[in-house]
């Protein structure tokens, strides 16, 4: 599957993955697979092949996913599994994106605000990306 399709899975796990639980292990074992494989996608400049390169669009879902898991992580106590979980995502993401890309704050204060379920099952809830 190309990378540019999962644009729409990008800003439904932007939301859901801002509070980590114990249902979210899915969702970051997916990002971390997606971003592993992806990674020269989002960070060469020419992009990955015949995929080509990742929309500035992309770039921004994937920087503020990447701030949406550090800060949940930083906000929560110690728990082994989920750390275990969400380190090698955080490492993936970071990875991915080119080493200059920075955060734009246009419009992002809004979702920063959003928060994703606190608990139960994982449920998708997509953000508003357009600028």
């Amino acid at each position: 599957m190309q990378p540019s399709m999962l644009v729409r899975l990008l800003r439904k796990l932007t939301v859901d993955v801002s509070v980590l639980t114990e249902y979210t292990t899915v969702a970051l074992r997916l990002l971390t697979l997606h971003f592993e494989r992806c990674g020269k996608y989002y960070g060469a400049p020419g992009g990955q092949g015949s995929y080509g390169a990742a929309s500035e669009e992309e770039k921004r879902l994937t920087m503020i996913l990447f701030t949406n898991i550090f800060d949940s992580l930083a906000k929560m106590e110690y728990d082994p599994e989920l750390f275990n979980k969400s380190l090698p995502c955080l490492t993936a993401i970071a990875c991915a994106l080119p080493p200059d890309y920075s955060l734009t704050s246009s419009g992002d204060d809004e979702l920063y605000k959003q928060s994703g379920p606190t608990d139960g099952p994982y449920t998708p809830e997509p953000i508003n990306t357009s600028a």
